[in-house]
């Protein structure tokens, strides 16, 4: 990224190209970020890197949405662990995912309560699989010990720094689009405090 840093401090003077600029460079550290191009050239493991999975990953590796997403999944983490890359759980997250599957239990005790469940892959596998309460409990029962299973750590959610987390209002406006405009929505508020504690 070094051509594009130095080309990005050439036009300092022009907001229309430094702006046009700054979204290639975001959209390039995201891309490495995501799909780590170069990954397979390494000869050399990463050292002290750290990924987080959020709630949506967790539970595909966890199999909550079928054995075809837990096995890409296994795989991911398998492919990051090999090169020294530690893969993380925020405590917060596990509680958000202890929820959900309050959720599934409490709904899919009868027929009515199912039919009021959020369209998804999940709630697809649960209806199909017909798993029962009993059987959700006995997930909740167990994330903890499955999670470390599938190679995640969990860590404590790091404590708030007022001074880095500017950006939270910002954020929380975005999410809330999804969330019919409520920006105190649990979800919101979620996944507003994972990307601070990012």
């Amino acid at each position: 990224l070094f051509p594009y840093t130095t080309l990005f401090r050439s036009v300092t003077g022009n907001s229309d190209l430094k702006r046009v600029l700054d979204g290639i460079l975001t959209g390039l550290v995201l891309y490495h970020a995501a799909f780590l191009p170069d990954l397979g050239s390494k000869t050399r493991p990463f050292k002290g890197l750290h990924v987080f999975f959020d709630s949506g990953l967790v539970r595909q590796a966890l199999g909550y949405e079928g054995t075809l997403m837990q096995g890409f999944l296994r795989e991911t983490v398998r492919m990051l662990k090999d090169q020294g890359i530690s893969c993380f759980v925020f405590e917060q997250t596990v509680r958000e995912i202890d929820r959900i599957l309050e959720m599934y239990e409490r709904h899919m005790a009868t027929a009515q309560g199912a039919a009021m469940l959020r369209p998804g892959a999940m709630t697809r596998y649960f209806l199909t699989e017909k798993f029962t309460p009993g059987d959700i409990r006995l997930m909740s029962a167990q994330l903890r010990t499955k999670i470390g299973a599938e190679g995640f750590e969990i860590r404590a959610t790091p404590e708030r720094i007022a001074e880095y987390v500017s950006w939270e209002k910002a954020l929380a406006e975005m999410l809330a689009g999804s969330n019919e405009g409520d920006e105190d929505a649990p979800r919101v508020r979620h996944d507003v405090e994972i990307g601070r504690a990012s």
